[in-house]
């Protein structure tokens, strides 16, 4: 059995990771995002004219879900979140808590909603993959790691009852289906990251070829949008990896210094 281990003062609780945001491309704005910006990141900007309101127990929005295929954003738009708001975004390792202590995964949950119920800066934490933690207790048995999970699920959604952080709680799963019913009850938002259509196709084509003008989008910009309208891709991160192809091949061809001979 693997045990716990203590945490020192000062460090994050075991599972979690301070990210660090990789280049954050401009999002398209699907209707789903479009919510998150009016409803979300309106509210958290104005997070002190709630004041007033916190005896009722009414805050800004702060149990989110986001979910569908993978692909389609749902880390890059906790990232998009985050800068638009200017606070860090802490990722909770689900996978990690539930394989890696048995025994010790509710230990390990309420070491991570202490942690961030005891912080006084906004910040975000993205619960990723989170069916793998919380499933569906009616589909669980009630022996050995069913009843842990069924026990860590209980911990969980009472700290979310009491909720008094301004911590901006984004669970993230490709499999809501496989989510219990009680967690998602305690959703205030739910955020559907589907693929793309054609026009959210043609709007994220024209902003890598203005991005990467220097870099021969000029050139397989038009054949991407025509491969486009024969065919969408399933999912933003495979337009997104066609578009690096274009151009990390136009960069070979094109910009690449010529070979040394050898002697």
């Amino acid at each position: 059995m693997n045990i716990l281990p203590e945490k020192k003062p000062g460090e994050l609780p075991q599972g979690v990771v301070l990210e660090k945001p990789p280049f954050v491309p401009r999002m398209v704005m699907t209707n789903e995002l479009q919510t998150v910006a009016r409803d979300v990141m309106t509210q958290w900007r104005n997070r002190k004219a709630f004041a007033p309101l916190l005896k009722y127990g009414i805050r800004p929005l702060h149990r989110l879900l986001f979910y569908g295929p993978p692909g389609n954003g749902k880390t890059m738009a906790c990232y998009w979140i985050a800068r638009e708001l200017g606070i860090p975004v802490y990722r909770v390792l689900c996978n990690q808590i539930h394989n890696c202590y048995v025994g010790e995964t509710e230990k390990a949950v309420a070491g991570v909603m202490d942690y961030f119920s005891a912080r006084k800066e906004p910040a975000l934490c993205l619960w990723d993959e989170i069916e793998a933690i919380f499933p569906d207790r009616a589909k669980q048995d009630h022996h050995g790691s069913g009843r842990g999970i069924a026990s860590a699920l209980t911990i969980f959604m009472q700290a979310l009852d009491r909720w008094q952080s301004p911590t901006l709680l984004v669970m993230a799963t490709n499999l809501p289906d496989r989510l219990d019913a009680a967690l998602l009850s305690r959703v205030e938002l739910r955020i559907e990251f589907a693929g793309p259509n054609e026009d959210q196709c043609e709007q994220c084509i024209q902003y890598w070829r203005e991005i990467l003008c220097d870099h021969g989008a000029d050139e397989w910009g038009p054949l991407i949008v025509e491969r486009v309208k024969e065919k969408l891709p399933i999912s933003f991160r495979e337009l997104q990896q066609t578009i690096a192809f274009a151009a990390r091949e136009w960069t070979a061809r094109f910009r690449a210094g010529p070979r040394s001979e050898k002697s």
